[in-house]
Formats: structure tokens, sequence, C-alpha cells
């Protein structure tokens, strides 16, 4: 992850706080189903989860952007293989 030169950024950190959230909404997914019928307290806890994931994103693109990779991308180029 060389995009990120000069900048203090833990790519694995983000990479682990991101899949943190899709194991907790397949957790949460998994348990409003489980016996069968809807829990429905459960399919919000799973909105709350989308909500901070989203943040997380958020934040991650606003890294990039800072780093200076979004042009890399508006170039049509793809950096992490051939597409």
């Amino acid at each position: 992850m060389g995009f990120f030169s000069g900048k203090d950024i833990d790519c694995f950190e983000l990479f682990q706080i991101s899949s943190s959230f899709s194991r907790k909404a397949a957790l949460t997914l998994q348990k409003a189903y489980d016996d069968g019928d809807v829990d429905y307290n459960e399919l919000k806890n799973l909105k709350d989860i989308e909500h901070e994931a989203d943040i997380h994103v958020h934040r991650c693109l606003k890294m990039v952007e800072e780093a200076g990779t979004v042009k890399i991308f508006s170039q049509n180029r793809f950096p992490f293989g051939s597409q």
C-alpha cells in the first residue's frame, strides 16, 4: 500500500476495522433469524452497524483523498492489477 507515502496510516488496521464490521453484521443477521422468527431489534442493530461502517468508509476515503491517491484513479489506471 505504497500509495500512502509520507502519511502515518496503518492500512492493515483500517482493513481490520472494516472486516470487523462485516463480522458484526453477519453475527447480528444470524441472530436476527436464529429461531426462525424475525427479531426486529436485531435488524435495528444491523442498521446501526451499517451506519458505523459507513462512517468508517468515509473516513478511509478522506485519508485516501488527503494522501493524493485520487489522482491515480482519476487517470483510469488500476494500481492493484489489471481489471
